[in-house]
């Protein structure tokens, strides 16, 4: 899927280069295409085209794995911080809240306030239902 996606967005290392016309009606197909009657298919494709993006939803996929546990919190049914993606990121907790807010507004993410701290786990349904998309229209 992630090398699908490399190559719609012409970054896999050696993939033939589109045509400027068969890449305009490639995505105006996209833009006009929705997964979940949400956010136009193209615009998940753009958060998914960035590698610390895709690190995010690979970690949340088994975050016991790739977090550090955090008092109490089962990171599974809750989620992790932005504290947590950010030192995993190494970079700063605002730029990794940039991130995080990218794939929460794409519906691939659901975020969950406690306290004061906001936790994000995967979406499983929605990322479903966009495979699936992908696996139609592609």
């Amino acid at each position: 899927m992630v090398v699908h996606l490399f190559l719609l967005a012409g970054r896999y290392p050696g993939s033939p280069t589109c045509t400027a016309r068969s890449k305009s009606a490639m995505v105006g197909h996209f833009a006009n295409s929705r997964y979940d009657g949400g956010m136009a298919t193209v615009d998940v494709l753009k958060t998914l085209a960035s590698e610390p993006r895709l690190h995010i939803l690979q970690w949340m996929k088994q975050p016991s794995r790739h977090f550090t546990q955090q008092d109490g919190i089962d990171m599974v049914a809750t989620g992790v911080c932005v504290k947590q993606v950010a030192d995993k990121l190494g970079m700063t907790q605002s730029t990794a809240s940039q991130y995080l807010a990218m794939l929460l507004q794409a519906d691939l993410l659901i975020a969950e306030r406690i306290g004061k701290y906001t936790y994000y786990r995967r979406n499983e349904a929605a990322i479903a239902r966009f495979v699936e998309a992908m696996n139609r229209e592609l």
